[in-house]
């Protein structure tokens, strides 16, 4: 009788962990980077007017994480902000004005969740940052596409000397 219990509770680790490890394919991959992409259109221009800043920079990339052959991909949609000094309570009153759920306000920055995206936002040494990302899904090999992706986010001049 022993045996048999410990042979369902392995049963049921190993089909809990195999669904756990599910690869992701291309088309799932696209789907959360559009996904972030819409969010971070919407979302971080938002949140840049409720701070009183200008966006000077926004791009996408994917971020790799895991080990192995555990290989994981987030997309991220980041901003740098200038021509504010708000506080980290100021960006987690934006960040939950925007839907977003606080999970951490501290020294690092100030965080909050929406569904599958994560909303992150800091500042350091006076240079202010906010990024989207979504979920770190499992893929074959951890490589999608390399570099930046200039997401031209309203508010964005992607060229300084059309604003003079």
């Amino acid at each position: 009788m022993r045996h048999h219990r410990l042979l369902i509770a392995v049963l049921v680790m190993t089909l809990a962990l195999a669904g756990c490890s599910r690869m992701h394919g291309e088309a799932e991959l696209e789907q959360s980077r559009t996904q972030v992409v819409e969010a971070a259109r919407s979302d971080l221009p938002a949140f840049a007017e409720a701070l009183d800043a200008e966006i000077e920079d926004s791009w996408g990339r994917w971020s790799a994480g895991g080990a192995k052959n555990n290989y994981q991909l987030a997309y991220d949609a980041e901003m740098r902000l200038v021509g504010t000094a708000a506080t980290s309570d100021e960006m987690a009153d934006a960040i939950t004005d925007l839907g977003y759920e606080l999970i951490r306000n501290d020294s690092v920055g100030v965080m909050g969740e929406r569904g599958d995206l994560t909303f992150f936002a800091s500042n350091r040494h006076d240079i202010y940052r906010a990024y989207v990302s979504g979920p770190y899904l499992r893929t074959e090999t951890g490589i999608v596409s390399a570099g930046r992706e200039d997401l031209d986010l309203p508010g964005h001049d992607t060229d300084p000397a059309e604003s003079d």
